[in-house]
């Protein structure tokens, strides 16, 4: 949200020059977004989340979450 994880997206921004490449599921580049919404480790973690709360929220946005904490 405020673009301080050290993902590749966020250190290039910084001036880093670097190839990217999501290392927990090896297929994306490594962006904030794809962290938190779009890999397969992130999606099993809302998935476990969400069967938790015992809710049906689909967590595929930013604005799914603040949902989430109202």
């Amino acid at each position: 949200m405020h673009k301080r994880v050290p993902t590749d997206d966020n250190l290039m921004l910084r001036g880093c020059s670097i190839a990217s490449m999501c290392s927990n599921c090896n297929k994306e580049a490594d962006t904030s977004f794809h962290l938190f919404f779009e890999c397969t480790f992130a999606e099993k973690i809302w998935n476990w989340f969400v069967s938790i709360l015992n809710l049906p929220i689909q967590v595929s946005k930013l604005d799914d979450i603040w949902k989430l904490c109202d």
